[in-house]
């Protein structure tokens, strides 16, 4: 009985699951420069905007304050930015919901919204405002 020899073949399966499982993943740091420089065209006078320091959970519910039961999910793992475009306004005013998604190129989601996020506010810290660029 003559056994063929499959190790070349094992060999560039495991090669092939290795490199599809190691995803680029952005860190905060490189999010806040995509919401910046991307988003934000490095223009940010007039604005205020604030992060979750910590990585938001796939299927984690943003919901918005008085907008009945209308909510947004990340589809994936993400660092998550509100903008609010009209700080010195009362609310309802135009603001965003933006998802920067943790594993890939930079890839990120926004929403235009008026309302801030009602169930997360308390958690988030500020980046910068249009009187101080970016924290330390």
């Amino acid at each position: 009985m003559k056994v063929k020899n499959h190790s070349g073949l094992l060999f560039l399966c495991l090669i092939s699951i290795f490199s599809c499982s190691r995803t680029a993943v952005i860190s905060l740091k490189e999010a806040e420069e995509i919401v910046l420089k991307e988003i934000l065209e490095n223009n940010i006078e007039g604005k205020e905007i604030y992060e979750l320091p910590t990585l938001m959970e796939s299927g984690t519910v943003v919901k918005p304050r008085y907008d009945g039961d209308k909510e947004y999910i990340p589809r994936d793992d993400c660092w998550f930015f509100f903008i609010d475009d009209e700080p010195e306004a009362y609310w309802s005013h135009p603001c965003r919901y933006v998802f920067v998604y943790y594993r890939g190129n930079g890839e990120y989601e926004i929403i235009n919204e008026k309302w801030w996020p009602k169930n997360i506010i308390d958690s988030l810290v500020p980046v910068c405002t249009d009187s101080n660029l970016i924290k330390e």
